[in-house]
């Protein structure tokens, strides 16, 4: 390689990071972390959702927050009050037999602050995602579908943390 190409491969390379970097642009999962007065968060979600409540016990502390289990501990909560997923038809075959379907998840949730007044009050989240179906594969089609659950888990806890960083100091 030469000198000249060896510059305006450096140049190239210069001006892709600062676009990237000047549009706001970063990597999934990296974020920003919490301000000093949210780092302290109890998470309190149903039961029955175990895996998200690892999910997001593990993106809170991602994000620098330490998560508490005692509650009498001054901290804010999180309370996950609602997750709901659902599968939809959107389109059919020729045969009549449905090609595609919609997946949509939301997760309702509020935070309280250290005196346990409502600082969010109820918010929803939610993301959708749709799959061809495909009868000849039903066991590929089912585990797509079960990857596509989890992104979309995903994404949400990603929402939800985002919004809790947002929440101003009163």
């Amino acid at each position: 390689m030469s000198v000249k190409q060896r510059l305006k491969f450096y140049i190239l390379m210069i001006s892709a990071v600062l676009v990237l970097t000047s549009c706001g642009w970063h990597l999934r999962g990296t974020q920003a972390t919490l301000p000093d007065n949210l780092k302290s968060v109890r998470l309190v979600t149903p039961k029955k959702e175990k895996k998200l409540h690892i999910a997001l016990e593990r993106a809170l502390i991602s994000a620098g927050a330490t998560v508490i289990e005692d509650t009498d501990s001054p901290a804010y909560r999180l309370n996950v009050t609602d997750v709901s997923h659902e599968r939809r038809g959107v389109s059919t075959s020729s045969r009549g037999k449905i090609a595609e379907y919609a997946l949509t998840s939301q997760i309702t949730f509020s935070v309280n602050d250290q005196t346990g007044q409502e600082v969010l009050s109820s918010a929803t989240v939610s993301r959708q995602r749709t799959y061809f179906f495909d009868e000849d594969r039903v066991t590929s089609a089912f585990e797509e579908e079960k990857l596509l659950i989890d992104e979309l888990q995903r994404d949400l806890v990603q929402q939800i943390v985002r919004r809790y960083r947002s929440i101003q100091n009163n």
